[in-house]
Formats: structure tokens, sequence, C-alpha cells
């Protein structure tokens, strides 16, 4: 088969489903843009929610006594800090008061732990606070001033994001759908794994977004040209097919008729390597050679933190205690090292795979 035999195309009109418009695709998008939104709320939200309260107390505070405080604080990039607590006061009539707290503060190149007294106003006893929150008000306020907009960025562009990739997929499935198409030779611009670079014969190009498994159908080789349709009339965008034409409503033995036309599996499969220099082994190349710099790099941050490990547990420094000058910043190499160079040790496998998913569009 080449680009000018002619193909046994069903001329009545065809339900399309696109790469990248399905039901799956679509509630994957939405699910992330939910979530990313979720978590932004997550963090966002609480925080608000104590920084207000702590603020309308405004009588005398007091220590609790019998008071407890069960939670953690913990540091972000080394510079923000972040403390998560449920505290607890004895009640009247023998019950118990409990208030969770959550706030966002600056602190940087902090160590050790923080030590907080549980204190509230005797005319409000159930608002139980922290001594720490209550310092550290006009700090976490300036934060959340800071933060805050950052965050709710991130949520409307996720939100509309998913919006306009939702309406630009329904918009496109709408163009194709119901009408009569012709076959159309595209040219393919860029090949790698899930993202199809192709241009119609009207000099458009667009970015297709595909299922990794996915294979075109090269037509001419060693022309880079790959079988699509577009509708017959006229006035519509171009679609590429897959080698199993699995985004085509063909009936069975419309599909089988035009199988047959294109050829066996294996002989489509056979003109793959046409595309080779359209990027897969361009970015397998790129991604085998990130791998060895990641885990090159991952390996020898986890050396670091070994010897700092060996240091601070081993016995490599006589009389190494917590109360040393050297015991908390051997833990922070330890604990920064091992968290990053382990982080990179699997980034570094991740790259090895994306490698290996190049290559195998291919064959």
């Amino acid at each position: 088969m080449n680009a000018a035999q002619p193909l046994h195309f069903p001329d009545r009109p065809l339900r399309v489903n696109p790469p990248g418009t399905g039901a799956a695709a679509g509630f994957g998008t939405l699910l992330w843009a939910l979530l990313i939104c979720a978590g932004i709320g997550w963090l966002v939200l609480p925080p608000v929610r104590d920084l207000i309260d702590d603020y309308s107390l405004s009588g005398s505070l007091q220590p609790v006594a019998h008071s407890s405080v069960e939670g953690r604080c913990s540091y972000w990039a080394g510079l923000i800090v972040r403390c998560d607590a449920t505290l607890g006061a004895p009640a009247p009539g023998g019950g118990r008061y409990s208030r969770k707290v959550d706030y966002f503060f600056v602190e940087p190149l902090h160590t050790g732990d923080w030590t907080v007294t549980v204190v509230a106003d005797p005319a409000r006893p159930a608002l139980l606070t922290t001594d720490l929150a209550l310092a550290k008000l006009a700090n976490r306020s300036w934060t959340l001033g800071i933060l805050g907009p950052f965050f709710l960025f991130g949520a409307l562009a996720a939100l509309f994001g998913a919006r306009g990739t939702l309406g630009d997929r329904r918009a496109l499935k709408q163009a194709l759908s119901d009408r009569v198409l012709r076959p159309v030779p595209l040219r393919m611009e860029h090949y790698a794994a899930g993202r199809w670079t192709l241009s119609a014969p009207d000099g458009s190009t667009r970015l297709w977004t595909v299922p990794g498994n996915a294979r075109p159908i090269v037509l001419a080789p060693p022309q880079p040209l790959v079988l699509g349709v577009t509708p017959a009339d006229g006035g519509g965008p171009a679609m590429p097919l897959d080698d199993g034409l699995r985004w085509l409503g063909l009936r069975r033995d419309e599909r089988r008729l035009l199988l047959s036309d294109l050829g066996s599996k294996r002989e489509l499969r056979a003109r793959l390597p046409v595309l080779a220099d359209l990027g897969p082994a361009q970015e397998a190349a790129r991604f085998t050679r990130s791998a060895r710099r990641t885990a090159l790099i991952g390996l020898l941050l986890a050396l670091v933190a070994g010897a700092a490990a060996a240091v601070v547990w081993g016995g490599i420094v006589p009389g190494m205690s917590e109360q040393s000058d050297l015991y908390v910043p051997a833990l922070v190499v330890m604990g920064v090292c091992g968290a990053i160079g382990g982080g990179l040790l699997l980034g570094s496998l991740g790259l090895v795979l994306r490698a290996r998913a190049q290559t195998g569009l291919l064959r």
C-alpha cells in the first residue's frame, strides 16, 4: 500500500473518538484539576481560619493547666514552617476541650524543636491556642499574604486549564463526528511517546496526545507520511489514525476490509523506522544521557548521606552525642542528601523507562 493506492473507505457519516477526547481522558483531566484545588484548599484554608480565630482573641490570655499538645512542626525548603497540632484542655464538668490548629510562618535556619505553651482567654476557654502561634501572628499574616495569591492562582489555573482542554476536545470531536470522512496523508513532524506533531495538507500543524501504545500508519516510506482523515466536504480538521483504526466508528466488515487494504500489522510496524529521526532516536539518547547524569549525582549524594550517617551513629567522631556541635549539621546533611539522592536514583530509573518507551515506538 502507498499514498496513491485507493482505500475502501466508508462513504457514510462516521462517529469518531479522537485520541485524548474520550470519557477517561476527560475524567482524568477534571480529576487532576479537582485534586490540585483540593490540595491547595487543604494547605490554605485551615491556616487562614486559625489566623482569624487567633486575631479574635483580645482578652487576658493565660496558660492552661493540665493541657496537652499532640502534633509537629515541619520545615518546607528550609524556610517555611508548618505546625499542625491538636490542643487539649480540661473542661468544666469533667469533659475536655479540643482544638486543631494549623499555621505557617517563616523561620530560616532553625534547628531543634519548638517549645509551646497552651493558652486561652478565660472568657472563651474552648478557643485554645499556643504562645508560639500568637508570637508569630504578624509573621503568619504576611506569610499567607504572600503564599495565598500563588496558591489561588494555581487553583484558578488548574480549573481554567481543565475547562479549556475539555472544551477544545469537545469541539474537535463535534467537528469530525457524524460526517463523511476521506483519507488524507499527514506529515509527521515530531514523533514521541504519547505525542504526535502532524502537518495537514492545508499547512496547519497540531500536537496530538495519543495513548502510549498507539502507532501511526506510515503510507509511503521513506517519506514520513501517515494516514489521517478529514471531512470529505472540507472545512474540518484532519485527524491521524492508529494502526488498529480504534478512533473510527467502523463496522466490523468495514474495519476488516480497510485493514486488508493497509497491510498486515507486521507490515505496518516494519515501516515505523522511517520515523526514527523525527524524535524517538534523539529522545531515547537524551533520556539515556540524563539518566546517567542523574544516577551519578544521586549516587554521590547517597554516599555523602551514608558518610553523615556514619558520623552520627557509627562512632567515627569520638564522644558524638546530641549535644555535640557536629550532631545537628551531620543529621541535616544525612537527611537532605539522602532524600535528594534517593529521589534522583528513582528519577534515573524513570528516565531509563522513558528512553525504552521512545525506542519501542519503532517496533
